[in-house]
């Protein structure tokens, strides 16, 4: 495990202290470890890959936002963000998850 794994585990053990068992948990320090890699590898693409990060409330884009399953259909409001979308050079390659 390399320095910036470490220092991402050792945030999150600390965030979650009142779970100590975590830190026996090798699925959870293999998981970290392969999100630190994956997040390195597509900040350092040539055009980086990068998460969407405005999450103003508003109308559903349907360009940029994809409704939750067991959301509101008869609305448009965004009620909540559930996951961000995923951009590259200002194009859309995943679409955002929000309840409406």
């Amino acid at each position: 495990m390399g320095d910036v794994e470490r220092q991402v585990a050792n945030q999150v053990l600390s965030t979650l202290h009142e779970y100590p068992c975590l830190e026996a948990c090798i699925p959870l320090i293999h998981y970290i470890s392969d999100c630190v890699r994956l997040a390195w590898k597509m900040t350092n693409q040539t055009v980086p890959y990068y998460l969407d990060t405005d999450f103003t409330l508003g109308l559903l884009q349907p360009d940029k936002h994809e409704r939750y399953p067991i959301s509101e259909k008869r609305s448009d409001i965004i009620r909540a963000f559930l996951w961000p979308a995923l951009m590259q050079n200002g194009r859309c390659i995943q679409k955002a998850v929000v309840a409406t």
